[in-house]
């Protein structure tokens, strides 16, 4: 115990999820999509750094080419994304 007094209600909230199985998701639970920044995926496929001119300017090049950041990495094919990609060509 650290000490300090527990907020009213934390320790309810806790017990009343404490029962649910791991990995349980209500019926209602609104989609969660978990994804790293474009950004971080071209700098990883180009080998530098997330902020850096080449990446950025091809971060941009996307978006104007394809939509925005959750539709290139979630609903475009990895082939679009090559054909639209300035990596790709060069």
């Amino acid at each position: 115990m650290c000490g300090k007094r527990l907020t009213i209600g934390v320790m309810h909230r806790v017990e009343v999820l404490a029962d649910r199985k791991r990995g349980f998701k209500p019926a209602a639970a609104a989609l969660t999509i978990l994804s790293s920044p474009c950004s971080e995926v071209l700098a990883e496929a180009r080998g530098v750094g997330a902020n850096s001119k080449v990446v950025q300017d091809e971060y941009m090049n996307l978006l104007a080419r394809l939509g925005n950041e959750l539709t290139v990495l979630v609903d475009t094919p990895l082939a679009e994304i090559e054909r639209s990609s300035v990596f790709a060509r060069g």
